[in-house]
């Protein structure tokens, strides 16, 4: 059995109360999540209390990588079972790696994976891959765990949600990685900002309050759930990239008793990539401020009957169009008829409403930009 203890990198206001102590694992890595047929591992397990105000996970050093995979199978009720495995050429690499439990003031306890900044003669061998399971307890009937804070720092790490959204719900989720993957089967936050480069982020997210979901030089591919009670604030949606496309379905739903209005903010942002979105669900009398803007690439936005308000479609070298349709349901079964106005469609430009109520005629906006490719628009 091998004890490793804190390494040096440790972040400052973290405490390593608990080195790991290793256990031959006999798993050799299958090349999955981006990793190297490693001849060797060990593993070793962390628990965590499900009552920390922060559950947290950082990573620190060169030659590291690995993989996050967050699940609610765990059997100990009250504990976050912590699985690492750790996969390396050489033993001299392991001897100069740390992982540890940290704690912080204020509640807060995770885990740290640590190597040197610096390896003295670099080399392939000195690559270590780690692949962590974080366990949440099972619920067992209704019950939802909620957590306060679970948040993660893990460079190069992909990080991979199970379907927790019926089981676990996080007051705050932050996932922030760097040149790896950041996906999610089924999630649900009060505030969660997911982060990532020149990877993905893709999944199921819902959200009561915020949701941002940024990356570079990668596609976001998501499907949104948005949830609005009061509708005195909105809430909001951001997704930003670069050089590749943002592909999303957002449905936004009111929970407020009478299943009604609600307000929601949506910001959609690349440049050199398309846009392609729709709204397969929304409460009526509810507030829309969306945006989707692009470069050099198409964006098409479809909106959801029910909305009402205003539009802005603008690019350049290129066609606006707002497609109308046919005859659409009255949302509130009342028989009342959608109106429409619009006018442009010069030089790339059209602005108009849409409405069922003439009161409503200025509830919503939607703008939609993009240059030297078309826009389009679909109500």
């Amino acid at each position: 059995m091998v004890s490793l203890t804190a390494n040096q990198s440790v972040e400052q206001g973290d405490g390593c109360s608990t080195g790991a102590q290793w256990r031959s694992s006999g798993v050799r890595a299958n090349g999955a999540n981006g990793s190297y047929a490693y001849p060797k591992s060990v593993a070793t397990a962390f628990s965590l209390p499900v009552s920390s105000e922060v559950l947290y996970f950082v990573a620190h050093g060169s030659q590291l990588s690995g993989s996050l995979d967050v699940v609610d199978d765990g059997y100990e009720e009250g504990v976050v079972q912590v699985d690492v495995t750790v996969f390396y050429y050489d033993d001299s690499a392991l001897d100069r790696a740390s992982v540890c439990k940290l704690s912080r003031e204020g509640g807060q306890n995770g885990v740290g994976f640590f190597t040197p900044s610096r390896w003295e003669f670099p080399s392939g061998r000195e690559q270590i891959f780690m692949k962590v399971v974080a366990h949440f307890p099972a619920v067992h009937g209704e019950g939802v765990l909620r957590i306060p804070a679970f948040d993660t720092n893990l460079p190069l790490f992909s990080q991979q949600l199970g379907a927790l959204e019926g089981s676990v719900y996080f007051d705050s989720l932050a996932l922030r990685s760097s040149n790896a993957r950041i996906a999610a089967q089924s999630v649900k936050a009060k505030s969660a900002r997911i982060e990532t480069s020149n990877s993905p982020i893709e999944g199921v997210y819902k959200t009561d309050r915020y949701l941002s979901l940024v990356t570079s030089n990668a596609r976001i591919q998501a499907q949104v759930g948005l949830y609005n009670d009061d509708g005195v604030r909105a809430t909001e949606l951001v997704m930003t990239t670069s050089n590749s496309n943002i592909e999303s379905e957002i449905s936004m739903h009111s929970t407020a008793s009478s299943h009604t209005g609600g307000s929601f903010k949506s910001t959609l942002t690349t440049k050199n990539g398309r846009i392609d979105v729709s709204h397969p669900d929304a409460p009526v009398d509810a507030l829309l401020d969306f945006t989707a803007s692009s470069t050099n690439s198409g964006v098409t936005v479809q909106l959801h009957p029910a909305y009402e308000g205003g539009f802005e479609l603008g690019t350049s070298n290129a066609r606006a169009v707002v497609d109308v349709g046919g005859k659409v349901p009255d949302p509130k079964r009342r028989g009342r008829e959608r109106r429409v106005w619009q006018e442009g469609g010069q030089r790339g430009a059209v602005r108009g409403e849409v409405y069922w109520e003439e009161e409503r005629r200025g509830a919503g906006r939607v703008v939609v930009r993009s240059s030297n490719s078309p826009v389009m628009l679909r109500l």
